[in-house]
């Protein structure tokens, strides 16, 4: 058994790449594999948008370091101390810092560690409604970007996830 993944352009309806490994693979290391391929291919701006699951700092390290922008749909508990400072609507600009206890993850591979604990990463949180739920409460979701509110507002920002 094998694993898939497409790097697909949403706009113009086309597979850009495709990696294939072994079924036990992280969708995640396919994903930096797609950023590379799109890095040294691609010479267009692009928005890479993913779904929950994709999240974490080592793939947002990459799309910063090569300039690439990004948004994320986040699970409930990702970033939740951040996210929990939104109301639906609204989108707030976040500083994540790191120091040796929440990098603890990294241990084994000490440079990104390094890294981790001297660079700030400024995220944009978003809460969007997307939908009611029948007893009348809103359906919300997170997302993380490096898009500025003026290359997308919030609702241009659910426009594009939707594209997904």
């Amino acid at each position: 058994m094998g694993m898939m993944s497409t790097l697909y352009d949403c706009v113009n309806k086309m597979v850009l790449d495709i990696q294939i490994d072994e079924f036990k693979a992280s969708e995640r290391e396919l994903a930096k594999a797609h950023l590379e391929v799109a890095k040294e291919n691609f010479r267009q701006k692009m928005v890479t948008i993913f779904d929950r699951g994709y999240y974490s700092i080592r793939l947002v390290d990459q799309l910063q370091e090569s300039g690439q922008k990004y948004l994320f749909r986040l699970s409930k508990t990702t970033l939740k101390t951040f996210s929990d400072q939104l109301e639906i609507g609204e989108d707030q600009v976040f500083n994540l810092n790191f120091d040796r206890l929440s990098t603890n993850d990294y241990r084994a591979d000490s440079t990104f560690r390094m890294k981790l604990m001297s660079t700030t990463y400024p995220i944009r949180l978003a809460k969007i409604a997307i939908g009611t739920n029948p007893d009348g409460t809103m359906i919300e979701e997170i997302l993380a970007t490096n898009l500025s509110s003026e290359e997308f507002d919030n609702e241009g920002l659910k426009e594009l996830y939707r594209l997904r």
